[in-house]
């Protein structure tokens, strides 16, 4: 075997370990609030660009858009290719220290009546939350690609529930504290399912 086959075979099995790294990422986090969580900050973070920068030059959005679609993506996955034992080697260790301890179980986030802020009319508010995205990338919808959640969020409402916006602090497991803030549903008996729309860690001072 010459050196040529062994850089090729070095190679297939770099892209076979970063097609199944990539397919077990996304079967495994798509359906956490973790991710979840980022396709909103990502969300906003476009339409605050928008909001706050409309004269921005288009070519500008372009490239931040092919930094984040193209860019990124091909230099993780030329990393992976090139260091795959590494990569391995680092996914093992994960997975063997990791069985065996006991998971650190995390309170979890619920929105409070001292949480609430301000009542809001529906349709109002998804007339403010439409998403215009020059480069056509985000569709034209309240809250843009996170829609269709927001449409079940809406859908759990019960006779005589309203929606409320939120803002809330909130502890972080590993330390400090973030703001949270978004929609909640109020109920005669309490507060129901909530709608994540930011968050922002707060700087120690």
């Amino acid at each position: 075997m010459t050196w040529q086959h062994a850089v090729i075979g070095y190679a297939a099995i770099g892209v076979f370990t970063f097609i199944v790294m990539a397919a077990a990422h996304y079967f495994t986090a798509s359906g956490t609030p973790e991710a979840g969580i980022y396709d909103v900050l990502a969300e906003l973070r476009r339409t605050q660009n928008e909001r706050s920068n409309p004269d921005r030059p288009v070519w500008k959005r372009r490239i931040e858009y092919a930094l984040e679609k193209i860019v990124a993506p091909a230099l993780a996955a030329l990393l992976v290719v090139a260091a795959w034992p590494l990569v391995i080697w680092w996914k093992a260790r994960e997975i063997w220290f990791s069985q065996g301890t006991e998971p650190i179980m995390e309170k979890e986030f619920a929105v409070e009546r001292e949480h609430l802020l301000e009542r809001q009319d529906p349709d109002a508010l998804e007339a403010r939350e439409v998403v215009t995205d020059p480069l056509g990338a985000v569709p034209g919808l309240p809250f843009g690609h996170l829609n269709r959640a927001w449409l079940n969020f809406k859908a759990g409402r019960e006779p005589g529930d309203s929606i409320w916006t939120f803002s809330a602090r909130w502890k972080l497991k590993w330390g400090g504290e973030e703001i949270r803030e978004g929609y909640a549903i109020v109920r005669l008996d309490g507060i129901g399912p909530y709608f994540l729309t930011m968050r922002r860690v707060l700087k120690d001072d």
